[in-house]
């Protein structure tokens, strides 16, 4: 039946208005859809309502790799170009700040633990040439005979002069288990043949403090390398010498070089002078 106020024809519209409506409906929850599935992904703060600060960092980062990664003209490296910011953005801190990539974690974690297994010997790269600095003390270079000054040719069946090599690719032809044995060659000095070495391997203990003296009648010295896993047994144990043996009233403590290490190495030692009080932190006077 036809409205009587509605012109002949109209009821095409209410016939067709619900379909066309349906059809709206549907597209639009789609557009939708898509739209969301196509949004880089942002946390929500919940309390707020607002978007995370933090988040929305993340957010853009992940987006700009993603579109490098698909749209730039050369292929890159995902993690090379990660490592490059990070390295940027700690350009912008104290020069202490450092980032550790995953890779050198082992390395740095034995040297703060205070051993690893190796020949015991400290190195530097001139040029092309792998240079003996030094054996460490009771360690298995010295006893195999290496002097500072060497110049490792040799490593095993591996020629190591004149390749370009870097520290941590000698580091890992030295390195290997206790007891297991490694073939050295070394030029020493002007001399034209070659000296091999057979070194076994062993634990090799990283000190952290080189040296622990009085420079006068009162006044004592200790030098500290680095703050690893052992140095606050190993300031105690110099320190209450120097104090019981030597009679000491002063302390210089020779930080110089030191690259850091564990915090709380630090702090147990500064615990020895200092004492917190309400807002600061005063010397504790040494009980004689």
């Amino acid at each position: 039946m036809i409205p009587t106020n509605q012109k002949p024809g109209s009821s095409r519209y209410y016939i067709w208005f619900p379909l066309l409506f349906s059809v709206v409906l549907v597209g639009g929850m789609l557009i939708g859809m898509k739209m969301q599935s196509i949004a880089p992904a942002v946390a929500i703060d919940k309390s707020e309502g607002e978007l995370s600060d933090q988040s929305v960092g993340q957010g853009k980062i992940e987006e700009l790799l993603r579109y490098i990664e698909a749209k730039y003209v050369d292929e890159v490296d995902r993690e090379e170009l990660i490592q490059e910011a990070i390295d940027n953005v700690l350009k912008n801190l104290d020069p202490h700040s450092s980032y550790i990539p995953a890779n050198e974690v082992q390395e740095v974690n034995e040297h703060l633990d205070g051993n690893f297994d190796g020949i015991g010997v400290e190195f530097i790269i001139l040029e092309d040439t792998v240079v003996v600095v030094a054996p460490l003390a009771d360690g298995p270079s010295e006893a195999a005979g290496l002097l500072a000054g060497d110049k490792i040719v040799m490593i095993g069946d591996s020629v190591v002069a004149g390749q370009n090599l870097e520290s941590r690719d000698i580091v890992d032809l030295l390195r290997g288990e206790k007891g297991s044995k490694v073939k050295v060659g070394i030029r020493r000095g002007a001399e034209s043949k070659l000296r091999f070495f057979n070194i076994t391997r062993d634990k090799i203990p990283m000190h952290s403090v080189d040296i622990s003296m009085m420079l006068d009648n009162k006044t004592g010295y200790i030098k500290i390398n680095r703050f690893s896993a052992t140095t606050y047994e190993e300031f105690m144990k110099s320190f209450e010498e120097l104090v019981t043996k030597k009679g000491m009233e002063d302390l210089v403590i020779d930080l110089r070089h030191n690259p850091g290490g564990y915090l709380q190495q630090a702090t147990n030692i500064l615990s020895q002078f200092f004492y917190e009080k309400t807002n600061c932190w005063c010397i504790r006077k040494a009980a004689r």
